[in-house]
This record gives structure tokens, sequence and C-alpha cells, in this order.
């Protein structure tokens, strides 16, 4: 009887071992965002958040990291996830923004742990990587500049030369906050203490007057900084380069090309000047040699500056754009409407990398806006392009402060250049520009415009909504950095030609600064654009090599013809096999440029074959991607 209790107690106990070691529970895992949202590195409805650790493989696969996001935000910018777990263990665990490794939180830092039991549980609300929200209250902020850089460049004189912070703890006042430097004469740290309210993100950037009186500031995009409590130093080098880099001497030709100004209108060589704006100039045009580009006297489009470097860091960027000077400065391009707002950057500033030579070229000279001649709308010429937008996204109160009304708001098109928005009979950055009509009891707008030629393709823009004016209005956001603006094009399938009736491909509002995924580079179809080289007449055929080569993903192929002829321009892969017809065509006597786009192909090498006549020549050009 004693054999069968003691079996019969011995069955139990492993049959409720077995059961628990089985056994799941329900564990809600918390986390506040709230901080690293401020901090602008979360975006709330944009990002997501995960919970990985050992109950779940990590961020490892199977299951899948989308198993892993957690829901939110509730109230507070709180995200939730309950998962179900094995009892009676311990798991260590973090959180990450994304699905993947790389932005996961607690780096050299232990993970997080919990204790699991027999019984579900709801953990407590954490930060993110241990960052509480600060109070807000004064807080002393020490900006620490390093100026060592500017000193071996000679352009901050010690003693003379006076360094400041501007941003918006100040409201960008360039004089408010002087910074300086000790008295010893290798001191070359400027410093000063303000005071500023925690538990928010600044906006700032170091600034100082030069030997020349110019007032360099360091590129963009501004500088920021997340301010907490109690007392903090924000110490850095100028322009956040190490200070011991090399320097060297240097010259840059910097060129643009203004046929699409001139032929619609928009300069005229004989009045306006064209100038060349950039960090290396302070953005200004005090000093002429640095700044005011020459007309070439064999292109009357095309204009050109050499501009000295002196004692400059070797392989740093160059941030520039080229800018109208308008004799009219009432005009559509008058005072910074001048500037460009160039496709390839949607909007953005363009930039070429400082080799430290004496004469530094670019590998083509650059469009105006890089709109190219192919892109012209010939005068007498009518094309319409109609937009679309989805304004889904702007009715969540999470992504958007001011929610957007179907009921009582309305939507419209900002244009975010200002060439074509003189075409258009607008100024750059225009409220209410466009009117968009609501398309039944849906969230999605659309409006047409008629471009009337002369006058060219491509269209730059943001969107915004607003109750009947003169209320204000509820705009997408920009700045300084590039790809701000949409980049969007009438299809071509060849040049100066256009697809006709086109709604371009429909939009989604964004709280995001970077419109990314909705930006085009060139007009779908057209793959090359051939423009006549304005020079004699060729007395032999020649088909040069392409240039740049290695390209990405753009390059211009160069023919001459010395008579009239049928001419086939082609591309082919390694195989042989024609990838792409540029050409296939009769063609005047005379020299072309074609531009080819192999946006579309892979990395690797192929071959451009021309044949005019008894002309026929093969070439080999690399695409590196």
């Amino acid at each position: 009887m004693k054999k069968l209790t003691l079996l019969f107690v011995v069955v139990f106990l492993c049959a409720w071992t077995l059961d628990s070691f089985a056994q799941k529970v329900n564990v809600t895992f918390k986390v506040n965002m709230k901080v690293y949202a401020k901090k602008k590195l979360f975006v709330p409805g944009t990002d997501v958040v995960t919970v990985a650790g050992g109950f779940n493989n990590w961020l490892n696969t199977p299951p899948a990291n989308t198993e892993k996001i957690l829901d939110g935000p509730g109230t507070d910018s709180i995200y939730t996830k309950t998962l179900q777990v094995d009892a009676n263990a311990t798991y260590e665990f973090k959180y990450a923004i994304g699905t993947d490794w790389g932005k996961d939180e607690l780096s050299g830092q232990p993970n997080r742990s919990v204790v699991v039991g027999l019984t579900d549980m709801v953990l407590p609300v954490v930060w993110y990587n241990n960052e509480a929200m600060p109070t807000g209250a004064d807080a002393s902020v020490t900006f620490k500049a390093d100026m060592r850089l500017p000193i071996k460049q000679q352009s901050l004189v010690k003693g003379t030369g006076k360094v400041y912070a501007a941003g918006d703890f100040n409201g960008w006042n360039t004089t408010a906050t002087e910074l300086v430097a000790g008295a010893a004469p290798q001191d070359s740290i400027y410093s000063a203490t303000v005071t500023i309210k925690s538990a928010q993100l600044i906006n700032y950037k170091f600034l100082y007057t030069d030997k020349n009186g110019g007032t360099p500031w360091e590129d963009d995009p501004n500088k920021t900084s997340w301010i907490v409590d109690g007392a903090q130093d924000i110490a850095r080098p100028w322009n956040n380069v190490d200070p011991t880099v090399t320097l060297r001497d240097g010259a840059v030709n910097f060129e643009c090309d203004l046929t699409v100004l001139q032929a619609t209108n928009l300069f005229d060589p004989a009045k306006d000047q064209l100038q060349i704006r950039g960090s290396f100039n302070g953005w200004n045009a005090n000093d002429p040699t640095k700044s005011s580009m020459n007309q070439d006297p064999l292109n009357p489009a095309g204009y050109f500056l050499s501009v000295g470097f002196t004692l400059w860091e070797v392989n740093s960027q160059l941030p520039h754009k080229y800018r109208v000077e308008a004799f009219d400065q009432t005009g559509p391009l008058g005072g910074d409407a001048g500037y460009e707002r160039p496709f390839s950057t949607g909007g953005g500033n363009r930039s070429i990398q400082f080799k430290g030579v004496p004469n530094q070229n670019f590998d083509a000279r650059p469009y105006f806006n890089d709109i190219y001649p192919s892109f012209i709308i010939p005068a007498g010429k009518t094309v319409t392009a109609n937009f679309r937008v989805d304004m889904t996204p702007a009715t969540d109160p999470v992504k958007q402060a001011i929610p957007f009304d179907a009921a009582t708001d309305t939507v419209f098109l900002v244009p975010g250049q200002a060439a074509w928005a003189a075409k258009m009979g607008w100024k750059e950055g225009q409220d209410r520009a466009l009117k968009l009509t609501r398309e039944g009891s849906t969230l999605f707008y659309s409006g047409s415009v008629n471009i009337v030629g002369p006058a060219f393709n491509g269209f730059t823009y943001i969107y915004e909504y607003g109750k009947p004016a003169p209320n204000g209005v509820q705009k997408e956001p920009t700045g300084f950095a590039n790809f701000v603006y949409r980049v969007r094009f009438i299809p071509q399938p060849y040049s100066k030609a256009f697809t006709q009736p086109y709604t371009v491909i429909t939009d989604t509002w964004t709280n995001a600064e970077a419109k990314t995924g909705q930006i085009e580079t060139l007009p779908r179809g057209l793959t090359s654009a051939v423009e006549p080289i304005q020079n004699s007449l060729p007395t032999t055929f020649n088909l040069e090599q392409n240039y740049p080569n290695p390209f990405n993903p753009t390059t211009v192929i160069r023919f001459s013809l010395p008579s009239d002829e049928l001419v086939s321009l082609k591309v082919y892969n390694v195989l042989g096999q024609e990838v792409q017809t540029l050409l296939n065509k009769q063609m005047r006597a005379g020299s072309y440029n074609v531009d080819f786009n192999a946006t579309k192909l892979s990395s690797g090498v192929y071959f451009y074959r021309i044949e005019a006549g008894n002309y026929n020549v093969t070439k080999k050009m690399l695409l590196i991607k």
C-alpha cells in the first residue's frame, strides 16, 4: 500500500512539473517614446517600436520581426505589447526602433530583465533607453566651440575675430551669444554659458567674423542638442570636422547652364547676373571673385567661375547653389527667389567634394534647377498636369498637431520652385496657389494646371490645408535639408514631347521634412535627351568616350556628323543583348550630346554603338551604383 501511495505522489509531482514547464502566461510590455519623439529620433505614426528578447528570438527570425511590433501610441506616447511566454523563466530583453538591429536601446548597458512566474503580469512603463523626460526648468548650458580649423585656415584671427552661437534659443540672433576663448595663444576653445529651458531639442549653429569682415556660418543642416536638467556642455569642433585634417590650396571651376531660363524668358543675359553661393563664401556675394559668374563667350547660355581655396579641408563637401541676381528685384526671381531648387536634391543644396588640386572640374556642366533643354515646353504649346494627394495621414492627431478636417478645411498645392511658380503666375511658397477639389466623400483631393509655353516640364511643391482665408494654413514641413519638396514630371516619350492627358502619381500627405518616395529624377520614358552643340560644322564622323565614366546613373555621349544621316545609337550588355535604344532617327549634320540615364540598369560593363551611314563604332562604359 505504501508503495502504491509513493508511486501516486511521484506521478502527480511529475505531471505537475511537466504542466508548469508547458504553461504559458501573458506578459505586457510598456515603453514610453515621448523623449525620443521630441528628440526627433522617433517619428510616431511612421516609425515602429519592437520588443525583442530571449522569449521571441530577439530581432532574428523566426518569428517574423513584424510580430514583435508594439501597439500605440497610447496615452502619453506609451507603446504596449502583450506576448505569451513560457512560465517560470527569467528573460533578458530590450526595445528597438524598427524591425532590425541598429536602433536598439541600451547600447553598452545591460539588457532589461524580467522574472516570469505562473500568472499574467503587466510590466511597469519604462523610458526608452532609460532616458526620462526633463522637467522643463531652467538649465545651464555651456557652448564650447573648438575653432582650431578656421584658425589653421587663417580665416579666424584670434583677438580680432569673434565667435557666436545662434539658434532658436536666442531667436537666431547673430550677436546675442558671444563665445570667448582663453587668453593663452594656443587656446582655441571659445565658450559661453546661457540659460535654456530643459526638455527641448534646440537648433543652432556656430558662426564667426573672418579676417575679411565676412560672417561664415556652419554648413547645413542645423546642429541640434537635447537640453536636460541641470548643467551640460555642448562641445564640438567647427562644422563637426576633425581639426587635425589635411589642408591644401586648390581651385574649383563652377559651371552652370541657363539654356532653359533664357528660353523661357526668366533670365536676360543683358541685365541679369548669375552667382554661385555656398559655405565657402558665406552664402553671400560680398566677394565677387568668389561669387559672380562669367558668361562663356563660346556658349552664351553657359556661365563659369574658378573659385580659389586656401588651406581648405581635403575631401570635404562644398555645399552650394546657383542664384540669379535679377536686375528687377521685384520680379519673379528677385531677392532670394533667385536661388535654384534643383530637382536632383528635392530643392536642397548641391555639393561637390574638394580634392585640393589646382584645377578641379565638374563631371558635367549642371543646368540651373536641373532643368534640361529636353524639358522645354515650346512657345504656343500647352500641356496639362493633374495633381492628386491622399490626405488620410493628416487626419491622424498622432501625426498632425492640428488634424485635417475634411468637413471644413481646403487643400492647396504650394509651389516650391520660383522658376515654375513664375511661369504659372505664382510666387515661390505662395499660400493657396492651387486649390484642390475633394473627390466625393473620400480623402483624395485633386486639381489641374495648364502650363503654357515657353515653359518647362518639372514641378517642385508641397501641400497645405486650412480654413477659408484669412485663417492660417497647416503646411507640410520643409527646411534646409535635401528632398524636402516633392519633384514630379509629366512623362516624355522623347525630347520636348509630353504624355497628355496625364495625372501625376498620387501623393500622400506627410508630416516629415523628407518627401522620401515622392521624388522623381527624370520624366518617365525619357531615358535619353539629345541636345545639339552650337559650334562649327564637323568635317568627320566621331563618337567620343562617354563622360563621366564610370558613371551613376547618368552620363553624356557625344557624337559628330559631317552630313545628314539616319543615326542609330544603342546600348548593349556584355552578352551582346540590346538594353536601350537612345536614338533611331534622321539627324542633321552637326555635333550632339546625348544624356543617357541608366537608373533601371544594374552595375556593370555596357557598350554603346553608333551607326550613321557607313560609319559604325562601339565603345565601352562602366556603370557603378
